[in-house]
C-alpha cells in the first residue's frame, strides 16, 4: 500500500470516529431537549387551561354587565426560521493527516472503516464482479477447438523431436556440414586459423608419463570451460589466443602444444589470460578472429551426439553434466530446440486466434487477449504434464521435454500476471461505474433536501 493510500485510510478512519462521536452527542442533546420540551409543553398546557378558565369567567362577568367582547378567531401563523447559512472552513489535506495522526490514527486498516455487514457486502460484490470477468473471458467452442489443436501440436513435437533425434552421428559430419560453406567465404590467409582444431579439444598428454588430467574424447566437453555455452565465450577465445586449456574448476589451466596437453600453464588461468591479452594487442584482427573461431567450433559441436553441456552445469557438477548428456541426451541443443519449436507453435496459434477478433462481437481487445493467453497457458500446461507423466511411466528420460517445460513455466508467470492485471482493470471499471451511480443518487437526495452540491452550500429559502 502506498503512502498516499495509507493517509487516505487514516483520515477516513479519523472522520468516521469524529462522526460517530458527534452523532452520540447529537442524540444526547436531542434527548435532553426532547425531555425539556415535553415538560415545558405540559406546563404550557396547564397554564393555557388556567388562562382559559379565567378568560371565560371574565367574559361571563362582563356579559352580565351588558358588555360584549369578540375574541379574534384567526391567529397569525408562526414563521419557520430559515436555516442558518453555513460556511465551510477549508483545511489543507496535510493538516487533516497531522490531525488524524495526533488522535492516534496511524497505519490503520481499511477493515476498521467497515462494519461486519459492510465487509460481507463488499465480499459479495467482489465475488459477483469476479464471476462477471470469468464469464467475459471464458472459452467458447472455437477457442476450445484451437486449444485442442495446440495441445496436439505440442505433444507431437515432444516425441517427433526427441532429445536424441536430428543430430550428426560424428564430429566429422558436423564439420563437413557447418564448416564447408564457411570455408568458401573465408579469406585464404585465415582459413588454417579459423577452421583448425581448438586447444581445448586436446585430450592426450604431451608426456605420456604425466598425471592423468581426467580428460578424454567422451569427457572433455563437460570438463573444459571452452565448451560451456556461456563461459565458453570468455574462456574459449582466451585458450585460443594463449594456446591453453582451462578445466571447469576455473583454476587449472594447461599449456597445449601440437594438439597435446603439456604442463600447467605459468600462472594458471590468470597467466593464460595475460598471454591472451598480449596476443590480442599484437594485431587488431587477433581477438575478432578468435571469437569467430569459437563460434564456428560451437556451431559444429552443437548438433553432434555429445552436444554441448547445459550452461554452467559442468562447472557446478561434472557427474551431473555427464549423466544428462550420455544417458538422457539433455544438452543445450535439445533444450533450445524444444523451447524454440514450442514458442513457434504458441506464436502461430496466438496469431490465428487474434485473426478472429471482432470488436462488435467480442468487445474489449484486452479481454479477448485474456482468452488467447488462456488457450496457450492451458495447452502448454497439459502438454508438459502429459510429457512428465509419460516419462515417469516409461522411464525414457530422453523424451523429457526440458525446453518446453521452461516455456510453460515462463508462460505461467507472464500470462497469469497479465490476466490478473486485466482482471483488476475490469473490476476497477465496474466499481467505478457503481460508484458513479451511487454519487448520482446522493446528489439527487441532496438536491431533494435543498442542498446545492455544486456550490457546497444550503439552498436559500
Amino acid at each position: 500500500m502506498s503512502k498516499d493510500q495509507q493517509e487516505i485510510i487514516d483520515v477516513l478512519n479519523y472522520n468516521r470516529s469524529e462522526s460517530e462521536q458527534l452523532l452520540v452527542e447529537a442524540k444526547s442533546k436531542a434527548e435532553t431537549h426532547s425531555n425539556s420540551a415535553t415538560e415545558s409543553m405540559a406546563a404550557s398546557e396547564r397554564s393555557i387551561d388556567s388562562a382559559d378558565e379565567v378568560i371565560q369567567r371574565s367574559l361571563q362577568l362582563l356579559s352580565s354587565r351588558g358588555v360584549s367582547i369578540d375574541l379574534p378567531k384567526n391567529q397569525k401563523k408562526a414563521k419557520i426560521p430559515k436555516p442558518a447559512r453555513h460556511s465551510n472552513e477549508g483545511r489543507e489535506w496535510n493538516d487533516l493527516v497531522k490531525e488524524a495522526g495526533k488522535e492516534g490514527f496511524i497505519n490503520t486498516n481499511i477493515d476498521d472503516l467497515l462494519t461486519p455487514q459492510e465487509i460481507a457486502e463488499a465480499d459479495s460484490e467482489y465475488i459477483r464482479v469476479k464471476k462477471a470477468f470469468s464469464k467475459k473471458t471464458s472459452l467458447n467452442k472455437s477457442d476450445i477447438a484451437l486449444l485442442l489443436l495446440t495441445i496436439a501440436l505440442q505433444c507431437a513435437r515432444q516425441y517427433i523431436f526427441a532429445n536424441d533425434q536430428f543430430r550428426f552421428q560424428t564430429a566429422k559430419d558436423a564439420d563437413d556440414t557447418i564448416k564447408a560453406p564457411l570455408k568458401k567465404m573465408a579469406p585464404d590467409e585465415w582459413k588454417d586459423f579459423l577452421f583448425g582444431p581448438v586447444p581445448y579439444d586436446a585430450v592426450a598428454r604431451l608426456d605420456p608419463q604425466s598425471e592423468n588430467t581426467g580428460l578424454s574424447a567422451n569427457t572433455h566437453r563437460y570438463r573444459t570451460l571452452g565448451h560451456d555455452p556461456v563461459l565458453g565465450w570468455i574462456f574459449g577465445p582466451v585458450n585460443i589466443l594463449s594456446y591453453s586449456l582451462t578445466k571447469t574448476d576455473m583454476v587449472t589451466t594447461y599449456e597445449v602444444t601440437g594438439g597435446k596437453i603439456g604442463p600447467l600453464y605459468n600462472g594458471l588461468t590468470l597467466g593464460a589470460m595475460q598471454s591472451a591479452i598480449r596476443k590480442a594487442s599484437e594485431g587488431k584482427h587477433n581477438l575478432p578472429a578468435a571469437v569467430v573461431k569459437q563460434a564456428i567450433h560451437f556451431g559444429s559441436d552443437y548438433f553432434t551426439k555429445q552436444g554441448l553441456p547445459l550452461p554452467l552445469i559442468g562447472s557446478l557438477n561434472n557427474d551431473l553434466a555427464q549423466k544428462l548428456i550420455h544417458q538422457y541426451s539433455i544438452d543445450t541443443y535439445s533444450v533450445t530446440r524444444g523451447a524454440t519449436i514450442s514458442m513457434f507453435i504458441n506464436t502461430i496459434i496466438g496469431l490465428i486466434h487474434r485473426l478472429f477478433y471482432n470488436e462488435e462481437k467480442h468487445g474489449s481487445k484486452e479481454l479477448y487477449e485474456v482468452r488467447t493467453r488462456k488457450i496457450l497457458l492451458i495447452a502448454n500446461s497439459i502438454a508438459t504434464s502429459s510429457n512428465v507423466i509419460y516419462v515417469a511411466l516409461s522411464r525414457d528420460v530422453k523424451k523429457l521435454d526440458v525446453g518446453g517445460m521452461l516455456v510453460t513455466i515462463k508462460r505461467m508467470i507472464n500470462h497469469l500476471s497479465f490476466i490478473n492485471h486485466i482482471q483488476q482493470e475490469f473490476m476497477l471499471e465496474i466499481f467505478d461505474k457503481d460508484m458513479e451511480q451511487e454519487l448520482a443518487f446522493l446528489d439527487g437526495e441532496l438536491q431533494r433536501l435543498g442542498y446545492d452540491n455544486k456550490r457546497n452550500t444550503p439552498l436559500t429559502y
